[in-house]
């Protein structure tokens, strides 16, 4: 079962349990949806969403089973996460690069890391013991075949440089 980081637990709000957590994702109001369920924690702990909000730039939400903040507190600085088959969308989240094999007209590697960077994102991409930087971007990323494992990358002069 694959697992999507969306969010962290930052803090909790108010004595009856809510949670605060920070997400840098564009899509996260869809999946903090109420009677949904977020994993948390290493243990991928399943609780449901009773409620979400938004209150300045953090997502506040309310679970299942969590009605006092003695019992949120005990979260506070884990990890949220969704399990990637509950998700729907067409976008593509960091976990489902990892792992690809990179082809163009030739194998280019395996993709071990996404950075994120100020001016865009880059993929991260392994040879043996070279690694390259491909921004992820369409004018580099032709199609991408999560079902095969494979992301095909339009490669122009100096981006795979083997020498």
């Amino acid at each position: 079962m694959k697992y999507i980081k969306i969010g962290k637990i930052t803090n909790t709000h108010g004595i009856k349990g809510e949670l605060r957590i920070l997400s840098s994702l564009p899509s996260i109001d869809v999946l903090l949806k109420p009677n949904s369920y977020i994993y948390m924690g290493e243990t991928y702990q399943k609780k449901k969403i009773l409620t979400h909000r938004l209150h300045k730039g953090y997502h506040m939400v309310t679970l299942e089973g969590i009605d006092h903040i003695e019992k949120a507190t005990l979260w506070k600085g884990k990890m949220v996460f969704k399990k990637r088959d509950e998700i729907e969308t067409d976008d593509y989240f960091d976990e489902d690069y990892i792992g690809l094999e990179a082809y163009s007209n030739r194998y280019l590697g395996k993709v071990v890391n996404v950075r994120h960077l100020k001016a865009q994102d880059l993929l991260v991409i392994q040879k043996e013991k070279k690694q390259y930087l491909v921004p992820k971007l369409d004018v580099f990323i032709d199609s991408i075949d999560i079902k095969n494992n494979k992301i095909y990358i339009i490669e122009i002069e100096g981006l795979f440089d083997e020498n």
